[in-house]
């Protein structure tokens, strides 16, 4: 389980302390982490990780949305042992909000949800058994709804719908999840890099100043975002006519802005490098997560970016989150354990089970000694997290193996 609450023994990272973690003001969990980092080989299960995370957002949203049943539910098991094939999909979620912990979670099957729950500072607001749902005194928006809950639509999306406090506050903590990064579904859209969403962050007045200067360590020439407007042709039927027909708009789209030879040259998006728009995005997404304390999930954040830019957002979203905005993100670049710029509580590693399963592994559960080198460390496997098979070896251990011979054309 991934946690983001401070490990207190851990007192050789004593000095990030006041930019690491973030108070909340809660009796009891009086701190969480700002960051955490997940490490793992390839196909480890990192991405689905975040994946949940996206799933347990959208099915929440998408029963406000939809008053029809939804055809395809998160149902999603795993499918590489015969115990768990036909199991529910389980997800579950503790979050602060003020001064209260909520635990809430759901298991789904196909075409029905099969239990859900809602529990604040551990004790029970709703449990659900299929159609049976039993609504406590502390939870008096449910009252009433259980019949009028659909078997494939969640409860506390129902109460939502009906305007109750907690359900309300609860969905409003989880609009702050922002994923970047993961495409494993056509169901669910996602921004990345490819999908320029300008409108959303350039425009934005409250981090624009900050965000171009941000972007400057990527590209220095760039001075300055213009705004002009475009003429979009999109083919469209035409209900009078039932014939397809061209449909002008008007949309807003940037340029980036560089001062040459004194005078000023615009570029499109689109024709700036990779890495310059993997920071344009990245920045963006985590300021606007400063600005609003909210949480953004980002999967392998060193994709086309330099280690010494990916240093400079982790400085940004430590020194300048004086909140509680929250990073994840996953990773295979290891220069922030080199440079330790993380505490160790802040780190994770993943690694598949004989069965196939992932598990997680906290940094701070290994005893090291205080002049350890973490990057070396890892990569030679003390802690996990890495490719478990020499590519090397696997050859010539298989090079006479008619299974792993390439068949002549």
């Amino acid at each position: 389980m991934l946690s983001m609450l401070p490990i207190n023994r851990l007192t050789a990272e004593d000095k990030y302390n006041e930019t690491h973690i973030a108070a909340t003001g809660h009796e009891t969990y009086s701190s969480v982490l700002k960051t955490a980092v997940i490490y793992g080989a390839n196909s480890s299960g990192k991405s689905n990780l975040l994946y949940g995370f996206l799933l347990l957002k959208e099915f929440l949203f998408n029963n406000l949305r939809n008053i029809r049943s939804i055809r395809h539910p998160i149902y999603d098991p795993f499918v590489l042992t015969n115990n768990t094939n036909q199991d529910p999909t389980l997800y579950e979620i503790q979050f602060l909000i003020g001064k209260y912990l909520y635990r809430y979670g759901f298991e789904v099957q196909r075409n029905y949800i099969e239990s859900e729950w809602l529990y604040r500072n551990e004790k029970e607001l709703f449990y659900r058994d299929g159609q049976t749902i039993i609504v406590h005194n502390s939870f008096a928006e449910g009252k009433g709804k259980e019949s009028q809950t659909r078997p494939d639509a969640l409860f506390l999306s129902v109460c939502h719908s009906y305007n109750g406090s907690i359900s309300k506050k609860i969905l409003d903590w989880f609009s702050r999840i922002q994923i970047r990064g993961i495409q494993m579904s056509k169901r669910i859209r996602i921004i990345n890099t490819a999908d320029h969403p300008a409108n959303q962050y350039l425009s934005n007045v409250k981090i624009i100043e900050r965000l171009k200067q941000i972007v400057k360590l990527a590209d220095n020439g760039i001075s300055d975002f213009h705004q002009r407007e475009i003429d979009v042709t999109q083919i469209r039927r035409n209900p009078e006519t039932n014939n397809f027909e061209p449909v002008v708009s008007k949309q807003q789209v940037f340029n980036a802005v560089y001062e040459c030879e004194d005078k000023e040259i615009e570029l499109e998006l689109d024709k700036l490098s990779a890495g310059t728009l993997k920071m344009l995005y990245t920045a963006a997404a985590i300021l606007q997560a400063i600005d609003t304390n909210g949480i953004v999930c980002i999967d392998e954040i060193d994709i086309q970016l330099h280690p010494l830019l990916i240093e400079e957002l982790l400085n940004v979203f430590h020194r300048s989150n004086n909140g509680y905005a929250q990073l994840i993100f996953t990773a295979h670049n290891t220069y922030p354990l080199r440079k330790k710029l993380l505490r160790r509580d802040q780190v994770w590693f993943m690694d598949k089970n004989t069965d196939f399963s992932s598990r997680l592994t906290n940094f701070a559960e290994f005893k090291i000694p205080p002049d350890s080198l973490y990057e070396e460390d890892y990569l030679n496997g003390r802690f996990g997290g890495i490719p478990l098979r020499d590519f090397v070896d696997f050859i010539e251990e298989n090079k006479n193996d008619p299974k792993t011979k390439p068949r002549r054309r």
